[in-house]
């Protein structure tokens, strides 16, 4: 009879230390399953963040090209108005001249004329 009670014994010893062994392992497992859900949380909430941060790089590249054209067609216009300015410029300074051949012709003309009125005196 002491032998049944000292194996009974024996026995819930070893029960207990199962059980206890099965406790620490539930407990290891709940607290890996814990921890993988708060990662599993923090990442989401890090993709989220990342998106949005994405779409607001978007957004500002977007305002950007915008801003971009806007110079490049600003450039192109002050660049054709300085190529009207410089012809204009460079047809100013070239009339000068074209009226001194102007003048200088109407001169040669003039004194021609001057010397055929002499010769055409001399001949009557």
């Amino acid at each position: 009879d002491i032998r049944v009670l000292y194996n009974c014994r024996v026995s819930v010893v070893e029960n207990t230390h199962d059980v206890q062994n099965l406790l620490k392992q539930l407990k290891n497992e709940q607290e890996k399953s814990v921890r993988e859900e708060k990662e599993k949380t923090q990442r989401s909430v890090e993709v989220k963040r990342l998106n949005k941060e994405n779409t607001d790089l978007k957004i500002k590249i977007i305002r950007l090209e915008g801003e971009l054209n806007q110079l490049k067609k600003q450039v192109a216009s002050n660049l054709l108005d300085n190529l009207a300015k410089s012809e204009s410029s460079l047809s100013e300074s070239t009339e000068p001249s074209m009226k001194r051949e102007e003048e200088s012709s109407d001169w040669s003309v003039n004194s021609f004329s001057l010397g055929d009125s002499l010769t055409n005196d001399e001949n009557s």
